[in-house]
């Protein structure tokens, strides 16, 4: 598995090295994104009783880089499943000594770790504004609930993927689920600010119960519920995701075997 991720890495990073110029309209794309997430200071300052940290900037800067990271996950591996399987290729991903669940799991997770690359500076900035609130304790429980958001995140792909194939190829199935994730995981509206009946319906939306713990431990924020509840959710989502996209992932990867990968 090892030698497969770094497989996948070196064939990202080698394709980034090629197209420089791809490399430098993704840092232009990740800078503007930010810039454009620090026009929402006047609301966020508006209501930074009910956020719980003075630390806008970092608060605002957390969700910029972390709504696009973890939504490339959700994209990548569900137009890669999607594609893989219907198109019928064989290539190294159909010949590795590991399944194709596991391949599609970490091609995108070097996909990631090229993201986390570009949005770096981003993440910089927002520890610089934050490091007052650091604590080692703090930034090892962030960093886990980052990995549990994306490890979630990177099962609800595995659905969106084998669900395009089922039924024929929905892309915009993916285009609906990503605008709800977008709107409702707090990374551009403060969730805090909003009744709390949209609060505990968004903590049910992928992404949302992680980044909160993120900027929870990271920036002292206040959390949306109990912290307790925060973590079960987070925990429960991969779990309940996981079993899904796999169930589902076997009947796409079963009914294609069967019929014909270009017929499904």
């Amino acid at each position: 598995m090892f030698k497969v991720f770094r497989m996948a890495l070196w064939m990202n990073v080698t394709l980034l090295r090629r197209y420089n110029s791809n490399f430098i309209f993704w840092m232009i794309y990740a800078a503007a994104n930010a810039i454009l997430m620090l026009l929402f200071i006047p609301l966020y300052s508006a209501s930074i009783s009910a956020i719980g940290t003075k630390s806008i900037i970092s608060f605002i800067l957390i969700g910029a880089a972390m709504l696009p990271l973890l939504e490339e996950t959700v994209s990548s591996v569900a137009g890669e499943a999607s594609f893989e399987l219907w198109s019928g290729i064989i290539n190294y991903s159909f010949t590795t000594p590991v399944s194709r669940y596991i391949y599609f799991s970490l091609n995108s997770a070097s996909e990631v770790m090229v993201s986390l690359m570009i949005y770096s500076p981003i993440y910089l900035i927002a520890i610089f504004f934050a490091f007052n609130y650091l604590t080692p304790l703090g930034v090892l429980l962030s960093f886990i609930c980052f990995v549990i958001g994306f490890l979630g995140m990177l099962q609800l792909g595995f659905v969106i993927g084998a669900a395009m194939l089922l039924f024929r190829r929905v892309e915009g199935l993916e285009g609906i689920i990503t605008l709800v994730i977008t709107f409702l995981s707090g990374a551009f509206i403060p969730l805090q600010v909003l009744p709390s009946s949209i609060n505990y319906a968004a903590l049910f939306v992928p992404l949302t119960s992680s980044l909160y713990l993120v900027r929870y431990y990271l920036v002292g924020s206040s959390l949306i519920a109990p912290l307790y509840l925060m973590w079960a959710i987070t925990i429960g989502e991969l779990i309940v995701f996981a079993l899904i996209a796999k169930f589902i992932f076997t009947i796409a990867e079963k009914k294609a075997e069967k019929i014909g990968f270009n017929y499904i």
